[in-house]
């Protein structure tokens, strides 16, 4: 009968049973508008921050639309020791595994998945995350009822600019008569998407006013 006259006393209010700590599951953009033709990075992260629980193994599954972007390659995460396995590819999903017997806990990065942009411009695509099984470090213990939430984000893609400005940019702009002028030949992709393989270049000056040394 004292019981409940000393817990008010003392400022103690029950609540029911513990709660269990929230695990955050997300993923991560290296861009939410990457440009057609293009790469983007996407990270599979689980936040154990606060929980005092290690991660010891779980299973996954990111689903898109495959018109959009098509999986290049499953890369290991920024935490070591996590290196993905049982990958398994399907049009416009994968699952992938990871085990690590000493655990990790805090933000634990867990994978990346390369994609090629193949999508056209103002193409959008939501990317969900889906953990099968997400298993604690020594105790074992199943964690996926403390998932807060699955991640969905969406990317939408961008056309980058088609212009290609090639231009030379020389030393000074008046060299001195006997003296040397470096020219530079500049091509600027800037925006557009594209990554220079090869070239052919011919210039052309009047040999009355200058005369080539080299090229560098």
């Amino acid at each position: 009968k004292w019981i409940v006259p000393l817990l008010l006393a003392c400022g103690v209010v029950w609540d029911g049973p513990a709660r269990a700590q929230e695990v955050g599951a997300r993923l991560e953009l290296s861009s939410s508008r990457p440009l057609s033709g293009g790469v983007l990075d996407v990270e599979v992260a689980v936040d154990l921050t606060g929980s005092g629980i290690s991660l010891g193994a779980y299973q996954a599954a990111v689903s898109w639309d495959g018109a959009v972007l098509e999986l290049a390659s499953v890369l290991p995460g920024k935490t070591a020791g996590w290196e993905p396995v049982q990958v398994d590819v399907e049009a416009g999903s994968v699952r992938f595994s990871g085990l690590d017997a000493g655990g990790a806990g805090g933000v634990v990065r867990l994978a990346v998945l390369r994609f090629d942009v193949i999508g056209t411009a103002e193409a959008f695509t939501d990317l969900s995350l889906a953990f099968e099984s997400l298993v604690a470090a020594d105790t074992f213990a199943d964690l996926l009822p403390s998932v807060s939430s699955m991640d969905t984000v969406r990317v939408t893609v961008e056309t980058g600019s088609e212009d290609i400005t090639a231009y030379l940019e020389p030393a000074v702009m008046g060299p001195v008569e006997g003296g040397i002028l470096d020219v530079e030949v500049v091509v600027d992709l800037t925006g557009s998407g594209i990554s220079l393989g090869a070239y052919a270049a011919e210039i052309t000056w009047d040999e009355s006013v200058l005369e080539l040394i080299g090229v560098l």
